[in-house]
């Protein structure tokens, strides 16, 4: 009777199992973009502070806090229990920030260069961009993996520079298309990261156009 049970099983997961997961995909993109419409609706500072505070709230309560926690008291075994958490706590924070920072991509990167006074971003090495900028030749730009590194693709396009970046979808379909059309909006041309990719920045190169 088990073996029987254990067959049906395993043949409604193969039978329904992709749809199963597709609507889960959906629902999880539905509220996420809930989610963003309720952010979009608050100013930039107001909406990273938000979601900083909630992510500090839910993120303990899942599963891959502890995953986080256990790693940490490996890496630092000489800190305390509530320098662990701390650490933990502020790594979800950032985590949201980073998330929500997509929204207001526009918004954050006030950089002028006409302005007299300095905005919340400032650019240091602007000749650079002014520079790719007039030259028609390929070039490869890097940026370090500090903070919000997408914000590369906005500078770029602030001093007038295409640039195809390369980035890395999420699993969940829906809300890789709904992530990649509001990127687009900021962040010039986007090649998602997968099988070919490496083909097709060298296409952007042989052609004389600029990846990062």
């Amino acid at each position: 009777m088990t073996s029987v049970f254990k067959k049906f099983r395993r043949d409604l997961k193969f039978r329904y199992g992709r749809q199963l997961r597709q609507l889960n995909y959906w629902l999880v993109a539905r509220a996420a973009m809930m989610i963003i419409s309720v952010l979009r609706l608050l100013p930039a500072d107001s909406a990273l502070n938000f979601a900083d505070r909630v992510a500090r709230l839910v993120g303990p309560r899942v599963g891959r806090h502890q995953v986080a926690v256990d790693n940490l008291r490996k890496a630092y075994p000489e800190k305390s229990e509530a320098e662990i958490q701390a650490i933990a706590s502020d790594m979800w924070g950032n985590m949201a920030r980073l998330a929500a920072e997509y929204i207001f991509l526009d918004a954050l990167f006030d950089y002028d260069p006409a302005a007299s006074e300095p905005g919340r971003v400032e650019v240091k090495g602007a000749d650079h961009f002014v520079e790719i900028a007039s030259e028609e030749k390929p070039h490869i730009v890097f940026t370090g993996h500090l903070g919000n590194f997408e914000l590369l693709p906005v500078a770029a396009a602030t001093f007038g520079m295409n640039i195809t970046a390369l980035f890395r979808p999420p699993n969940n379909p829906y809300l890789a298309d709904y992530i990649l059309s509001t990127r687009r909006s900021t962040m010039g041309s986007l090649l998602p990261s997968m099988a070919g990719a490496s083909f097709a920045l060298a296409g952007v190169l042989e052609n004389g156009g600029n990846i990062g």
